[in-house]
């Protein structure tokens, strides 16, 4: 169950199912690039999981938290 996988990463701060070609979408915050590398890798090596993309936020544009 993905969920469950995702649940024991502690770098995973959300996920969520998707449309389109991916299935889900993961965000993560770690303190450092070799602590996200270990993250990705977790997930990637979980059974469910065939294949991640991933990027790198440079800047945050905006950041809503209120609720429409």
């Amino acid at each position: 169950d993905l969920r469950r996988i995702l649940a024991a990463v502690p770098e995973v701060v959300y996920a969520g199912t998707v449309t389109g070609s991916a299935d889900a979408i993961v965000h993560m915050r770690a303190r450092d690039i070799t602590s996200l590398e270990i993250a990705l890798e977790r997930v990637r090596l979980a059974p469910n999981v065939d294949h991640t993309r991933s990027a790198i936020v440079l800047s945050k544009l905006i950041h809503r938290t209120e609720d429409l």
